[in-house]
């Protein structure tokens, strides 16, 4: 993370101000939010979505990205099969009208992401592999979105042999466009640029076409 430089059109933030805001939303999260808190992150492309990716990393909690494409039947169901605890979104008034079983909380003042949480807290959670810190989940176009449960050791050797590949490339930057939920662009964009010291450029998917 050291070496990334983040840009979404609006703002641009090189390594040491990207360094700093993630650690001011890790901070939040922790203090709204015990370790063993299970998040999902329901938000467009862009600087907030990799702020909180980052700070959920780096604090270790679990994350589950959530393609906001996904209906409110996809929605409810990953919510509930990953037993996530806390929601946060840029969208705070399709949680409100679609999932009234959700409260928000507070707002970030960093990412400016929407802290949502149940109303009635879950009294267990579903069993995961030890070290599952990310939770993918597939389109479900045959059936049920199904999470593949993804540990940290095998989402940096994934890094480095894409880094490996495209390193001869020398490219310097790096634009993401599919959703940053998709597990391909969300390595490439936070981890495999910063590895090679690329850019990456991050604009909402309205902006890249695919909205």
């Amino acid at each position: 993370m050291s070496q990334m430089t983040l840009t979404d059109g609006r703002r641009t933030l090189g390594p040491q101000a990207l360094t700093t805001q993630v650690v001011i939303e890790q901070s939040w999260l922790r203090s709204h939010a015990p370790l063993e808190t299970r998040f999902a992150v329901l938000a467009d492309n862009g600087i907030p979505w990799v702020l909180a990716d980052l700070a959920l990393g780096a604090s270790g909690q679990l994350n589950v990205p959530i393609p906001r494409y996904f209906t409110t039947r996809q929605l409810r169901h990953v919510l509930s099969d990953a037993g996530v605890d806390v929601l946060l979104t840029d969208d705070p008034a399709r949680l409100t009208r679609e999932h009234p079983e959700w409260l928000v909380r507070t707002q970030s003042p960093t990412s400016g992401l929407y802290f949502f949480e149940r109303k009635e807290k879950l009294t267990s959670h579903p069993r995961l592999p030890v070290d599952t810190c990310k939770i993918t989940y597939t389109s479900g176009s045959t059936g049920q979105a199904k999470g593949v449960c993804l540990g940290r050791w095998s989402l940096e050797q994934v890094t480095h042999s894409l880094a490996d590949v495209v390193g001869p490339l020398a490219a310097t930057r790096h634009l993401c466009l599919l959703p940053l939920a998709t597990l391909l662009d969300n390595i490439a964009t936070t981890g495999v640029a910063p590895l090679l010291g690329a850019t990456s450029i991050v604009p909402t998917q309205v902006e890249s076409g695919i909205g």
